[in-house]
């Protein structure tokens, strides 16, 4: 449900329990909202069913989309910014793309994966595992 509905608000790149992060014509550029701003596009009743999704599931940091249109569905993280890990599932898109900025689990299509993190140079860790056709469980991050 939850990636069905990131596929509708498709200018939403981030979708969070309590902001959202939408995408502007400048590629490099983005703007956030905090929930319930009517700038940001998203009725509070979408607001509403998000939160729903995202408690019911214990979702606790929402949904991020990529440019190929990956999913990460951001169930946890442990430990700050650059230091810490995000745990939750990828839902690969159809487009097969070597975009950078897209997945692991999507770039390299295999039945699991791990990297370490290397901070020389810098080199995101990762571990995934194919649960079921583009869907994967996830983590990413240093630590």
């Amino acid at each position: 449900m939850i990636v069905s509905m990131s596929a509708e608000d498709s200018r939403f790149w981030r979708i969070a329990p309590g902001w959202v992060d939408r995408t502007t014509d400048d590629p490099i550029k983005f703007e956030q909202f905090l929930e319930n701003d009517p700038k940001a596009g998203l009725s509070n009743a979408r607001w509403g069913a998000y939160r729903e999704i995202f408690n019911r599931n214990g979702i606790k940091l929402g949904i991020q989309r990529n440019k190929q249109r990956d999913a990460f569905i951001m169930v946890d993280s442990i430990g700050l910014l650059n230091r810490g890990h995000t745990s939750g599932y990828v839902k690969c898109s159809s487009t097969i793309s070597q975009d950078p900025d897209r997945f692991y689990p999507c770039i390299l299509r295999k039945d699991n994966g791990k990297q370490e993190y290397s901070p020389d140079p810098r080199r995101e860790g990762h571990f995934f595992q194919k649960l079921d056709d583009a869907w994967y469980a996830y983590d990413e991050g240093p630590s």
